[in-house]
């Protein structure tokens, strides 16, 4: 089970770390984490120390997470944008292999088929 939570913990962290600068999430952090968004009176960054330790919150538990956490996102970064994604420029380099339906036992020899077009990607 603490296995589990780290795993939603550190997706947390990433869904913090892609919020936009101004959602009203990022209201209730600490000031250091505050994007444009302005603080409101409950968030963490007027609580005084005392209170921030005995307090439950999962927005301080994700901030606890998230110190280990270094790389930024822009939601609306370029390569984002349509026409400047990767599938965009090297569709003709992407092939996909889609799972077709089948029953079990056939699925060994589709895997063998994968790991030949593997090894000739490679």
């Amino acid at each position: 089970m603490h296995i589990l939570l780290k795993c939603l913990a550190a997706c947390s962290c990433t869904h913090m770390a892609t919020l936009g600068h101004s959602h009203p999430v990022q209201a209730l952090l600490e000031p250091a984490q505050i994007g444009s968004a302005p603080p409101v009176p409950l968030g963490l960054g007027d609580l005084s120390l005392a209170v921030k330790h005995q307090l439950l919150s999962p927005a301080k538990d994700v901030l606890a997470e998230c110190v280990e956490f270094t790389e930024m996102f822009q939601a609306s970064h370029p390569e984002t944008q349509p026409g400047n994604r990767v599938l965009d420029i090297f569709q003709d380099r992407i092939s996909r292999h889609l799972a077709p339906k089948m029953s079990n036992d056939r699925y060994g020899d589709y895997i063998k088929q994968l790991d030949v077009a593997l090894t000739m990607a490679r």
